[in-house]
């Protein structure tokens, strides 16, 4: 076991046994009384607040450690970062939240700072989607945490956006994110051979199987969606150009659409934008919903699919009339 093990093990330990002696923990984790107070000495130096008092019948140390105590504003930017979460039914901490959120108000150290807190908190104001009730998948995303937690290969179901439904899927579940109020799973496909998102609520069903995967401990999520518009990545990458007119264009000052993007002057207050992202159904939808205030510059393959989809709609209009 690593010394960074052994050090994790005598903080659980000295949180579910609060005043041990150091002979008492060196007999807990086999080890010698000079190694635990290595041990000690190495936590506080990396910050950890342990206090010492003295048995009166043996005059023995006893060690614990420090309450948790925090100011005001760290327990205002901890609550308001979980803001997002309060509503979200069916997710697995979501009904752990409320009883953190307490614990976390009890640790404030100070009555000013509390009253900081109270004050403060119905201040900041968290909008966001229309949350999304799992509770129907509740026991499929238990399965991804169990398939996650123990690198267990899963047999999924799943109702493709693209395409029929898929049963015998394996998967190796990697990483479960949220964006704009969905939960996705980045697994890896055994029946495409490479990393995919499945958005959680189109499982129609998922199984833990006896089988194990070998991690991949390179998988960075960051990395894999690097070149996505948003979750789905494309097979290949381009460089997008679009020319965007005013007032619109203040849009694109103002914000940042992709971490890709660049900006350039153009006369009349309009803009030339470059991104460089891979071409994806996401990226073409979010193209489209700008309507005339952006026209697409290069590729021109991507280009002309544009128009053709433009004239496709403007027919489907015609047709209602």
């Amino acid at each position: 076991m690593s010394k960074t093990d052994n050090i994790v093990n005598m903080l659980c330990l000295m949180a579910q046994k609060p005043g041990l002696t150091v002979e008492e923990m060196a007999k807990h984790l086999n080890a010698s009384e000079r190694t635990i107070y290595r041990y000690l000495n190495d936590l506080k130096k990396n910050g950890y607040h342990l206090y010492k008092t003295e048995d009166p019948r043996s005059s023995l140390q006893r060690y614990r450690i420090a309450p948790l105590k925090l100011t005001g504003s760290e327990a205002l930017a901890l609550v308001t970062t979980c803001q997002p979460f309060f509503n979200q039914k069916g997710l697995p901490f979501s009904r752990d939240l409320e009883t953190a959120i307490e614990k976390i108000k009890t640790a404030i150290c100070h009555r000013d700072e509390l009253e900081h807190f109270y004050k403060m908190r119905p201040l900041y104001t968290y909008l966001s989607n229309q949350s999304k009730d799992y509770t129907p998948w509740e026991e499929i995303i238990h399965t991804i945490e169990e398939g996650m937690k123990n690198n267990c290969i899963l047999n999924a179901e799943y109702d493709s956006f693209s395409s029929d439904i898929s049963r015998n899927r394996k998967l190796n579940p990697y990483n479960l994110f949220w964006h704009n109020g969905n939960l996705y799973l980045a697994a890896y496909c055994h029946k495409r051979s490479k990393i995919r998102s499945f958005r959680v609520d189109r499982f129609i069903s998922l199984v833990k199987t006896a089988q194990k995967f070998e991690r991949n401990d390179d998988f960075n999520l960051g990395n894999y969606l690097e070149g996505s518009w948003r979750i789905y990545r494309g097979m290949e990458e381009v460089e997008l150009k679009i020319f965007v007119y005013s007032p619109t264009s203040r849009l694109f000052r103002e914000s940042t659409y992709h971490h890709t993007q660049k900006n350039y002057e153009l006369e009349d207050g309009c803009l030339e934008c470059v991104f460089e992202v891979t071409d994806t159904p996401e990226l073409r939808s979010w193209l489209l919903s700008w309507g005339s205030q952006v026209i697409i510059q290069e590729p021109k393959e991507l280009k002309m699919d544009i128009q053709l989809e433009l004239q496709k709609c403007l027919e489907n209009y015609q047709c209602l009339e």
